[in-house]
């Protein structure tokens, strides 16, 4: 059986969504729309890069296969049609780029838990343009953003299966943290950092990196997304490392920074624990009923009262699931299953020194999980991991 829509390699992977949790999601954008008609495109193939299917389309459908579509008839908040579109087999294709999922499939309806599965041609993506989806509140879908708003509520909040996936994302993360630590050294390239790191994503099952790999020592420490990874390691030197894996479709982000030589120096360590401070009290914030503004509010209030206030230039924290910097709004309040970061940091470019650590929390009922935990964060621990 073909089964090529579906992540073959990380179903084999505990843990992922099926088709009855896509349904799900299904059935809540029905009852968020009411009344209407949605229709929604896949991501287009590009026979230069590995195929990953748009994060909205995926998060409603499950499917993987490129240049599909998706409609749902929704009425009194229910779906009462939906289907799913799909290329047509190809044979010349197929023996270029793999086999795929067709429409004529017999276990088509089976394997992505639409009850219709028919072709895409040239009639169905004439009749996208009349499509939209009605909302009480926001009136069509059609040139006004209405579905985009519509999902950024329904996805900001993740499902115990969704969190599952996202720990396992970050765990995943955290152990290639440790395995390139190794590579930190004098005379090393950041590109050694890099590449340990996204081997160890590689071979433990993650299908691409969240976000293009930030390796920063000396001097590139204090550029935010520094993405180059060009630099060779000096003694004496910090490295900031701000990686994440994805797998299944859902982003890991964390960060850490580590002495080049094994040792933090006394300025060093005096930022550090600052930053770290800062971190702590922002996690400890973390509660239902606050806003992103208000964890960010505490972080930097920390940092000022140290006088370091004009070195913390952005914000303490961003939502984290199907996009490394994920929908939501800032201005919101948090509720259990929100995932966030909290990463403060202090930058001086006239001293080379920058400092930023970064850890993943969810909001629960009564506070936070800080769900990197296990990953060194104290100068002591991390002095101690790097000696190994």
């Amino acid at each position: 059986m073909i089964i090529p829509l579906l992540l073959a390699a990380a179903q084999a992977l505990s843990p992922s969504l099926g088709p009855t949790d896509h349904q799900e999601h299904r059935a809540r954008l029905a009852r968020a729309v009411e009344n209407g008609v949605v229709w929604l495109e896949g991501a287009k193939e590009d026979d230069d890069a590995r195929f990953l299917q748009d994060p909205d389309f995926w998060w409603l459908s499950g499917v993987t296969a490129p240049d599909a579509a998706l409609l749902l008839v929704i009425k009194k908040g229910r779906v009462v049609e939906e289907t799913l579109f799909l290329q047509p087999r190809n044979a010349l294709n197929e023996r270029w780029n793999g086999p795929r999922l067709g429409p004529a499939d017999k276990d088509a309806a089976l394997l992505t838990g639409f009850p219709e599965v028919v072709a895409l041609d040239k009639a169905s993506r004439s009749d996208a343009a009349s499509v939209h989806a009605e909302t009480p509140d926001s009136g069509y879908t059609n040139g006004d953003g209405a579905l985009r708003r519509i999902l950024d509520r329904l996805q900001v909040s993740k499902s115990p299966v969704e969190l599952a996936i996202l720990r396992h994302a970050l765990e995943v993360t955290m152990d290639s943290h440790l395995e390139a630590w190794k590579e930190v050294r004098p005379g090393n390239g950041e590109w050694q950092v890099e590449a340990a790191m996204e081997a160890g994503f590689r071979k433990r099952g993650s299908h691409d990196t969240a976000f293009a790999s930030i390796v920063g020592s000396g001097p590139n420490t204090c550029y935010l997304h520094y993405r180059a990874n060009e630099r060779r390691m000096e003694s004496g030197d910090l490295v900031v490392i701000d990686v994440g894996a994805q797998f299944n479709y859902y982003c890991a982000d964390i960060t850490r920074t580590v002495p080049v030589s094994g040792r933090f120096s006394k300025r060093q360590r005096e930022i550090y624990e600052i930053v770290l401070e800062a971190q702590q009290k922002a996690i400890d914030a973390v509660r239902p009923g606050l806003t992103m503004r208000d964890v960010h509010k505490v972080a930097a209030d920390h940092i000022a009262s140290k006088g370091y206030g004009k070195y913390f230039v952005h914000s303490t924290s961003h939502w984290l699931g199907l996009l490394v910097h994920d929908t939501g709004s800032f201005r919101g309040k948090l509720e259990p299953g929100m995932v966030l970061t909290v990463e403060p940091g202090i930058y001086i470019p006239e001293e080379n020194l920058g400092v930023r650590i970064e850890d993943v929390v969810v909001v629960t009922k009564k506070g936070a999980e800080l769900l990197t935990a296990r990953l060194p964060r104290s100068v002591k621990e991390l002095e101690a991991a790097l000696r190994r």
